[in-house]
């Protein structure tokens, strides 16, 4: 820096937003500390300062506060001192510093930044997220297995086809056929009571608009061979000692004498 006159010459510095205003400082010899034009030897030198350079975060558009002027010093005393200057606080001068290194000022701050804060993971808010709909999805599986199961175990099979005639019809079944096949097999037992009733059910089907309602009635309706042997059966269940009766011509008289006139006939067939 030039040298003139024991005079200093310090040019306008830029700091960032900041400026410092051109001062001209006289160097005394044997003096401790420089003065500048108007007599100021402190070790503050004015600086001409943006005010944006005093915003704090948050007080954005703030404008800053009036300065306190040191040693008497007024605004006008400077050329191109701003009336929002600060004075700025250099280091003191120990007389043997002829640069600007000592008058640099101190290294502005760094702002700490606070790291962002992690995002919670969105939550999902569908049903597949939802323990209650999984278990409420299997309870009602099971529900219907389980009705499936006891449905088809409650269906009984099919009964299988009757024989079919030599032309390929099929014959259908004879209720009459199947009662004297309830007779035969009581009379085979020696059951009574099995037979007296597989009689009456018989007789219902042979005479379904007026049934006999007793073995008295449905012997009157029989042919002499048979009625000596439905009596027999008859006196057999108001005796304190069973009798012998004839166990096998009954049945055998019954499909003989009447299951020919009573089961379907095929066409084109005559009567037995």
């Amino acid at each position: 820096m030039p040298r003139r006159e024991g005079a200093l010459t310090l040019p306008a510095i830029p700091f960032g937003s900041a400026r410092s205003v051109p001062l001209n400082l006289t160097v005394e010899p044997g003096a401790a500390k420089p003065q500048d034009a108007n007599g100021n030897k402190a070790g503050q030198i004015p600086f001409n300062l943006d005010p944006r350079v005093f915003e704090q975060p948050g007080t954005s558009g703030r404008t800053a506060p009036p300065p306190e002027w040191p040693w008497g010093f007024s605004p006008g005393a400077a050329p191109g001192f701003a009336p929002n200057s600060y004075p700025f606080a250099g280091p003191p001068w120990d007389g043997s510093a002829t640069d600007l290194a000592t008058l640099s000022p101190p290294a502005p701050a760094i702002p700490q930044i606070s790291p962002a804060p992690t995002p919670e993971p969105a939550r999902s808010t569908g049903l597949a997220s939802n323990p209650w709909f999984w278990v409420s999805l299997g309870l009602a599986g099971a529900l219907a297995g389980l009705l499936l199961s006891r449905r088809g175990a409650g269906r009984t099979p099919a009964p299988a086809p009757a024989a079919p005639y030599p032309d390929g019809e099929t014959e259908p079944p004879d209720p009459l056929a199947e009662a004297l096949g309830r007779v035969r097999e009581a009379y085979r037992r020696g059951d009574g009571s099995a037979a007296r009733e597989a009689l009456l059910a018989w007789g219902r089907l042979r005479w379904p608009e007026n049934p006999p309602g007793n073995l008295a009635r449905l012997a009157g309706r029989l042919p002499p061979p048979l009625r000596e042997h439905i009596t027999e059966l008859e006196k057999a269940f108001f005796s304190p000692d069973p009798i012998h009766w004839e166990r096998e011509p009954v049945a055998d008289a019954l499909a003989k004498d009447w299951t020919a006139q009573a089961a379907p006939k095929r066409p084109g067939t005559a009567a037995a």
